[in-house]
């Protein structure tokens, strides 16, 4: 599964954050989470775009570290 998220108030964490935490308790396999967070990320195509590749590798080819 593949996480994107930005700061409180202009994005959707902390409850991103929140259910990567909750699905590692669960016992989902840590290598096939990612949890990206950009503070200055926000929800919009913009953000999107620099980390479509990251998520395209995370999906398709089930890669899931994150880009530097």
């Amino acid at each position: 599964m593949y996480f994107y998220t930005g700061a409180a108030k202009i994005d959707t964490d902390p409850e991103v954050t929140d259910m990567y935490n909750r699905l590692k308790k669960m016992g989902y396999p840590k290598d096939k989470l990612v949890l990206h967070y950009n503070e200055k990320g926000s929800h919009n195509a913009v953000f999107w775009q620099h980390i479509f590749s990251e998520f395209l590798t995370a999906m398709v080819f089930r890669e899931v570290k994150p880009l530097k």
